[in-house]
């Protein structure tokens, strides 16, 4: 209570430098996060698989697309052969090619989720009270069909 004057300024100018300090060690964290060369460094294989995907990704778009594809026929020894769609082959590769992205983004999320975490403070708590806001619409409903209002009749 009985500060003086300087006490409060030199109070204050530690304040300020401590958020100088702070704030370039975000700036910091922040340019390691964005800079490729050093998530290269620390996971090539991840790099690596990346590349393999993207190479499989534009072989299949590349690939002539005829609408009347035939039909491809294996042999399956000495009475004959086996017919097989070539539609359905590239059909699970496109279905598999689905599953790669959508387990990239799943975890470049969970790797943005965990840097935020540590580089915004409080960051994780409003992100789980989010989440708890976004699910309680749908506890404690009955099965019946949702209707536009919440009002009852």
């Amino acid at each position: 209570m009985g500060e003086t004057t300087s006490q409060i300024e030199t109070r204050i100018e530690r304040t300020r430098e401590d958020l100088g300090s702070n704030l370039r060690e975000l700036e910091n964290r922040v340019k390691t996060a964005a800079d490729w060369r050093e998530h290269y460094r620390v996971n090539p294989l991840l790099w690596a698989g990346l590349a393999f995907g993207g190479g499989v990704f534009l072989g299949v778009l590349s690939r002539r697309r005829d609408p009347l594809e035939p039909m491809e026929t294996l042999n399956a020894g000495v009475g004959g052969g086996t017919v097989v769609n070539a539609g359905r082959a590239r059909q699970k590769v496109l279905d598999s090619w689905e599953d790669i992205k959508t387990a990239l983004v799943g975890v470049a999320t969970a790797r943005v989720m965990d840097f935020l975490g540590e580089a915004v403070e409080g960051f994780d708590e409003h992100r789980k009270r989010s989440e708890t806001e976004r699910a309680r619409p749908f506890q404690g409903r009955s099965s019946g069909p949702r209707s536009a209002s919440s009002s009852g009749n």
